[in-house]
């Protein structure tokens, strides 16, 4: 699995501006564990997600039409969210 994203972070919080950057780059394995799904990065642009494990809860909306992923600390505190529409959803 890779990601490949850019954004714009507005926060104040302290975790999430140490946690997310404005361009996320990183492949490697994953796994689920119930609601949970863990990243296990190989490759990463920001040195400090390389051979780390990051946590999503994972969870479907809108009759499955909608895949939303929560990056969790450690401690499973939200610090952000992603979403996917199904294809074809407008």
């Amino acid at each position: 699995m890779s990601v490949s994203m850019s954004r714009e972070i507005q926060s104040s919080d302290p975790d999430i501006q140490r946690n997310f950057v404005r361009d996320l780059y990183y492949a490697g394995r994953f796994e689920v564990q119930g609601e949970l799904i863990l990243h296990h990065v190989e490759i990463a642009v920001q040195e400090a997600h390389r051979n780390q494990s990051l946590i999503r809860r994972a969870r479907l909306e809108d009759s499955g039409q909608k895949l939303v992923l929560e990056a969790l600390s450690p401690e499973k505190r939200v610090l952000g969210s992603i979403y996917w529409l199904k294809q074809g959803t407008g």
